[in-house]
């Protein structure tokens, strides 16, 4: 059976096994995952992919911090920043809260920084060293 992905509208079968009706989903079988970045360590692994490098404890390790730093880095003060520009104006007719949007730009220059840096230091999708994060 092929692996299906599920964005919005998504069926009722599935949206019932998914605790938080989240997109994306993903089906292989009788299994259903959620959250993006499970989907995409599922998928990698399936596929024996060497972008986790798994098979060296250290790398692997490596590409599970930065996994773990734009989960929270980036992704926390950009979710700010989308409800209190977008969702709260557009959806529910709120303010933005121009010193909440403010700190948390503050946080994602930083966030910024470092990755310029750590970019500099790496090569990123190149013939000799890939990774996933």
């Amino acid at each position: 059976m092929a692996m299906k992905v599920y964005g919005l509208p998504m069926s009722t079968n599935v949206a019932r096994v998914l605790p938080f009706g989240q997109v994306p989903a993903l089906q292989d079988g009788d299994l259903i995952l959620f959250e993006s970045r499970a989907i995409s360590k599922y998928v990698l692994r399936k596929n024996n992919s060497e972008l986790l490098k798994e098979y060296n404890i250290s790398e692997s390790a490596k590409v599970d911090v930065w996994l773990e730093v734009e989960s929270h880095q980036f992704d926390i003060p950009m979710a700010v920043v989308i409800y209190k520009c977008l969702i709260l104006l557009v959806y529910f007719g709120g303010e933005t809260d121009v010193k909440v949007v403010e700190e948390n730009l503050q946080k994602l220059k930083k966030t910024f920084q470092v990755y310029e840096e750590r970019l500099s230091q790496v090569q990123i999708l190149s013939w000799r060293f890939r990774q996933l994060g």
